[in-house]
């Protein structure tokens, strides 16, 4: 099991990546490799998961879906998809950062 901090930062920048995922070319930021460091780290881990993970994932974090809304698109319970979301930020924040 993941420590509190890694997943706290596994949703920031989920979060950084959702407000961003448009285009990263154009923007002020102060530093533009930083925005590059977290773009690709974010899609590093969503590769590692599987469809049905990356779908709730991704409907959740970044389309900032409810769970009714996930559900409805994958065909399975709130609940179920609450689960699958647990298992797959683990998998999410090892392949983001590296960590056992």
């Amino acid at each position: 099991m993941l420590n509190t901090s890694t997943t706290s930062k596994c949703l920031q920048d989920l979060s950084f990546y959702r407000a961003s995922c448009v285009s990263i070319e154009g923007r002020d930021w102060d530093s533009q490799g930083v925005a590059e460091a977290i773009y690709t780290r974010v899609n590093r881990g969503l590769k590692a998961l599987n469809d049905l993970e990356r779908q709730i994932v991704v409907g959740r974090y970044i389309d900032g879906l409810n769970w009714d809304d996930i559900a409805d698109k994958v065909y399975y319970s709130e609940r179920w998809c609450r689960s699958v979301r647990n298992k797959a930020l683990e998998k999410l924040c090892v392949a983001m950062y590296n960590c056992w």
